[in-house]
């Protein structure tokens, strides 16, 4: 998996620190936080609900990007931790990273 940086520069999750990474699934927490907020549109407009329901939709689907984001960094801390090695490194990110 690749993460882009604040600053624009693109790294491979392999090469980041541990530090990095902790402080990357920080950062995606706090966003799926105010993601989900549990926003409830209660007005009489179908063209309102209607926006209102496509917002929703894109955000459980950002929602779902970010926690398959935490995953992936979380994988990559456990396989530091145990040693894990680059033939099994290179199963999992084959199966888990598509479209990540």
């Amino acid at each position: 998996m690749k993460w882009k940086t604040k600053t624009g520069e693109i790294l491979n999750v392999k090469d980041m620190t541990d530090n990095h990474i902790a402080n990357c699934i920080k950062m995606v927490e706090r966003q799926l936080a105010r993601l989900d907020d549990g926003q409830v549109y209660t007005g009489d407009s179908d063209l309102a609900g209607q926006w209102v329901e496509m917002e929703n939709q894109e955000a459980r689907e950002m929602i779902d990007i970010g926690k398959r984001i935490i995953k992936c960094f979380k994988q990559e801390l456990k396989f530091r931790e145990i040693g894990c090695h680059k033939s099994l490194r290179f199963l999992w990110e084959s199966r888990y990273n598509k479209g990540v």
